[in-house]
């Protein structure tokens, strides 16, 4: 979502962070079923504060503010974004499942 900052078109900035907020909202409604009660209260705080500070860099980074601070937050922010979601993939998709039952067999 924060990437989007780097295109020139503005429609093409404006689908890529849509999609990403879309993807985002539906990643955590399917945790928030999944988990207890109280495992909800915590993400559902987590993820509000981790919002608020997302949306301010993405703002700050978006809105003209292009300081070498705030380019540099935003590029990290990515950055860990992307180790999170690339790290995560192989749980989520269930390979690591496959590969037990393709061992166990």
């Amino acid at each position: 979502v924060l990437s989007g900052r780097t295109l020139r078109a503005t429609q093409a900035r404006r689908w890529q962070r849509t999609t990403g907020t879309a993807l985002l909202l539906a990643t955590a409604a399917s945790l928030l079923l999944e988990v207890g009660d109280d495992a909800r209260v915590a993400g559902a705080t987590v993820a509000v504060l981790l919002g608020l500070v997302l949306a301010l860099v993405a703002r700050s980074a978006g809105r003209g503010w292009t300081s070498v601070w705030w380019s540099r937050s935003a590029e990290i922010a990515e950055g860990l974004a992307f180790v999170a979601v690339v790290g995560a993939f192989p749980l989520v998709s269930g390979l690591f499942d496959w590969m037990r039952v393709l061992t166990s067999s």
